[in-house]
């Protein structure tokens, strides 16, 4: 979980501890990392959407910034934590806020480190049907992504 881990921010960090980052920790790993020889690769999560803003998860923001060109972030529950009901994607019993993740790195794309992947955000507003609808229309190239800044 090293990688994960973002100078001067060790007392937040404990949030790390959760199943959600271990599997992305080995996929990342395991996409980005373990085989060289395979430039290419993706990797994508429905995780908490705390992952977004918090400070614990600084450190996974860079990494993901640093080892991919692409990434996009969907907002599953922008209403906020335990949103009405009949906005929850995965049903009545799910109500923290989540958030879907992909992130990509295309073959023969400069070193990771020379560029920061470029990321786009979208928010999913309305009921589960809505959501879901939209999601099976979205697309990469969706006007309604909005480019968020390269920090």
């Amino acid at each position: 979980m090293d990688e994960f881990r973002a100078a001067g921010h060790g007392r937040y960090e404990s949030d790390l501890h959760g199943m959600p980052w271990g599997f992305l920790r080995w996929a990342t790993w395991k996409v980005f990392e373990a085989a060289r020889r395979m430039p290419a690769g993706a990797v994508a999560f429905v995780v908490p959407s705390s992952v977004i803003t918090s400070r614990a998860f600084r450190g996974l923001r860079e990494y993901l910034r640093r080892r991919c060109d692409l990434g996009w972030v969907i907002e599953l529950t922008p209403e906020g934590n335990r949103p009405p009901t009949a906005t929850r994607v995965f049903g009545p019993e799910v109500g923290r806020r989540l958030c879907i993740l992909v992130f990509a790195r295309k073959a023969g794309a400069e070193s990771a480190e020379a560029k920061r992947a470029q990321v786009r955000y979208l928010e999913l507003q309305g009921t589960r049907t809505e959501k879901v609808s939209v999601l099976a229309g979205l697309t990469t190239t969706d006007p309604r992504w909005r480019l968020c800044d390269d920090g």
